[in-house]
């Protein structure tokens, strides 16, 4: 049932005749019967009915929730950083790299601890900053009671007594004394008890 090639040497495909591409080579005829046809729209009818009730299935899984709310959760959970395209954590350092900064200085600060220890002669500690200080004030205090005792003897020590006690407070003046050049100095090392 094939109609005879017009004048310009064309064919036309007949009404139920449609023309189908098989792979690379040229197209050729495929002949669909009006039974097959209406097969094939009932095939694809059936799978967009199917859809349909499978979102319908799904629409009925949902609880009864509000769009309107749904937006407004959305929007309150996304709060200002929203406004900027950002999360609400954007621009802070995680807390996994902060906890590692922290253990890092820790541990540079114990290096520290042992490289000054180990500039420390044996057996010695360095003494801190306000220990010396106090050790220090207290020495001057007790240098200025001494002097005081040592002023308030008598001139001529005619008792061996007198003299001896004069001995032990110059010996005790001369301790503290040094006992003040050596705090006096910024950096001071005792020995460790």
């Amino acid at each position: 049932m094939q109609r005879q090639a017009s004048a310009g040497g064309v064919r036309k495909p007949e009404p139920h005749q449609s023309t189908v591409a098989f792979g690379k080579g040229t197209p050729k005829k495929a002949t669909l019967s009006t039974s097959n046809l209406q097969q094939f729209n009932k095939k694809t009818r059936t799978k967009s009915e199917s859809k349909v009730q499978f979102e319908e299935a799904e629409d009925d899984m949902r609880p009864d929730v509000d769009q309107e709310d749904l937006k407004e959760n959305l929007h309150e959970n996304q709060g200002a950083a929203a406004k900027d395209g950002h999360h609400k954590d954007f621009g802070k350092v995680p807390k996994y790299l902060q906890q590692y900064k922290h253990e890092a200085e820790e541990l540079e600060k114990k290096r520290q601890e042992l490289k000054e220890k180990r500039k420390l002669p044996p057996g010695t500690r360095l003494v801190p900053e306000e220990e010396r200080i106090q050790t220090l004030e207290d020495l001057t205090f007790t240098k200025v009671e001494l002097q005081k005792l040592l002023g308030q003897m008598p001139i001529s020590l005619r008792s061996e007594g007198l003299q001896k006690k004069k001995r032990e407070l110059e010996e005790r003046l001369e301790k503290v004394e040094q006992g003040i050049n050596m705090f006096s100095r910024k950096v001071v090392y005792v020995k460790e008890n």
